[in-house]
């Protein structure tokens, strides 16, 4: 028994050692890739910035799958968009108002609504120079918008950590159901986050809860601006 089990490990041990020498290039190469792994997801000027965007477009596209379960049918994209770059807010700490590198020049003007990615609502334009604009953003303390969530209309206050307020007692709702908008000041149905943490006390009318943005403010270094809205 002993002089077989030795026979079947040497047998594993010569198979091993000839895989080896047939596959040596695609092993090198792999390990050599793996060498780059821990480069490649400490790069935030790429990397990071690609995961968000990719993660942002994958929740508007769950967005709009959801809406068309409900409706029956999907919209159509029937807007414009202009990419503009967004001014740095280092060392500052407010997040309600940023400043992106476009402006009257690039036809923008006061109103248009602001994107965190196609589909995704950031903030709405609220001052223009030639070259610049403000844009007010949804951590702002005066943001107020209408938004559905869980089959509910509810209202959304802005402020550092965005809140859903007015939710009827009777809403069923769960923790990741998607925020969509139902405000005139953007296009109806775009996502504006999850729903977090419900507050729901037995004295209130209402219930109340976290809003969950999908993307994180200090990595947005770009937005997107629907250029022929309304």
């Amino acid at each position: 028994m002993h002089s077989f089990r030795s026979w079947i490990l040497g047998g594993l041990i010569l198979t091993g050692c000839v895989l080896l020498l047939i596959f040596r290039s695609e092993i090198t190469g792999f390990l050599a890739d793996l060498k780059v792994l821990p480069a490649y997801f400490s790069d935030p000027s790429f990397n990071y910035q690609a995961f968000q965007e990719l993660k942002l477009e994958n929740q508007s596209l769950e967005a709009r799958l959801d809406g068309a379960m409900k409706t029956g049918s999907i919209s159509p994209d029937r807007y414009r968009y202009f990419s503009a770059r967004v001014y740095s807010r280092y060392p500052f700490n407010d997040r309600s108002l940023v400043i992106i590198d476009a402006g009257a020049a690039e036809g923008l003007k006061a109103g248009l609504p602001v994107l965190a990615a196609k589909g995704v609502i950031f903030g709405k334009i609220t001052k223009v120079t030639r070259t610049q604009s403000e844009v007010q953003t949804i951590f702002d303390p005066a943001w107020r918008e209408s938004v559905r969530v869980g089959g509910a209309e509810a209202l959304l206050t802005g402020g550092t950590s965005p809140e859903l307020t007015l939710i009827p007692k009777e809403a069923v709702l769960a923790a990741g159901d998607k925020v969509t908008n139902l405000s005139a000041d953007f296009p109806i149905g775009f996502l504006v986050g999850e729903l977090g943490l419900v507050q729901n006390e037995e004295t209130a009318t209402w219930l109340t809860a976290a809003l969950d943005p999908p993307y994180d403010l200090s990595g947005l270094d770009r937005v997107i601006v629907v250029v022929d809205f309304p």
